[in-house]
């Protein structure tokens, strides 16, 4: 058994998606899986309702959610407690961004703030934008960049503005316009989930207010290279960051702009670290 394997379980449990814990933790579905089958065989049993349609947990699955709670608690608190004796006296700095965001901020941070600033312990994630508020206000992210998809509990520092383009096959008919309209998109398929959340929200928000109808994808939200994948794929029309790839992307119009923010829990105190980075990545 491995710690990483509980962790799963215990976000599995509280999320109640396999698509959608693996989304959190940036890895693929069967990752997901192939850990929780391994505690299965490990402790002779099944955790989950296997072949039930919706999630639940069996008896033996919330005996082990609470040893794994348990689990994660001590280890949050060893990591507390040790602190103090260790020599880098700077508690590690957990920043989450989408992976849209991921290349360009990683980069400036690595190269311009880590070698000025090499006594600051720094953890960066790719998130989803859908789970990063939740990192946020649970204390499992100190920082996150992303788009403004947030709630007002949530402080937020404006970056800047991105524009989205919609993504299309070579094959498409819409690929090679100068510019896709509302009555180009009506009737066509949107690799968006039909769940309006994070970025999500917005693409409803957008079809909405210029009364596009489409097909939505069904099977839960995408991170954006799948999407655009799947785009190349003649299976539908995605919706990213138009520096997401520099291909194959048409523009809408009217235009989407979302804004980018540097964020963190409102009301808390930011460290003397913190305050270093938050500047940094202001001023870039």
């Amino acid at each position: 058994m491995e710690f990483y394997q509980l962790e799963y379980f215990r976000k599995l449990c509280e999320i109640k998606k396999f698509s959608k814990t693996a989304e959190y933790f940036h890895v693929t579905q069967p990752t997901i899986s192939i850990a929780i089958r391994k505690l299965e065989e490990e402790f002779g049993g099944d955790l989950t309702e296997h072949g039930n349609r919706n999630f639940s947990i069996t008896p033996m699955g919330r005996e082990l959610l609470k040893y794994a709670n348990l689990i994660h608690d001590d280890v949050e608190r060893m990591h507390e407690h040790l602190l103090p004796y260790s020599e880098r006296a700077h508690k590690v700095i957990r920043i989450g961004m989408p992976i849209s965001l991921y290349g360009s901020v990683v980069s400036s941070i690595t190269n311009d703030f880590m070698p000025i600033h090499p006594e600051i312990p720094l953890h960066i994630s790719q998130s989803s934008p859908d789970f990063m508020e939740e990192a946020i206000c649970s204390g499992h992210l100190d920082i996150c960049i992303g788009f403004d998809v947030f709630s007002d509990s949530i402080h937020k520092e404006t970056l800047g503005q991105r524009e989205f383009f919609a993504y299309v096959a070579p094959e498409h008919p819409l690929h090679g316009q100068p510019e896709v309209t509302p009555d180009m998109l009506n009737g066509q398929t949107f690799l968006v989930s039909e769940e309006p959340i994070g970025i999500g929200q917005c693409l409803h928000d957008y079809f909405n207010q210029h009364h596009i109808a489409g097909n939505y994808y069904c099977l839960g939200n995408l991170l954006p290279e799948d999407a655009y994948n799947r785009a190349m794929n003649l299976e539908g029309i995605a919706f990213l960051d138009s520096t997401f790839i520099n291909v194959n992307g048409v523009p809408l119009e009217p235009p989407l702009f979302l804004d980018t923010v540097l964020s963190w829990k409102k009301g808390r105190e930011l460290t003397q670290d913190q305050k270093l980075l938050v500047k940094f990545i202001l001023d870039l």
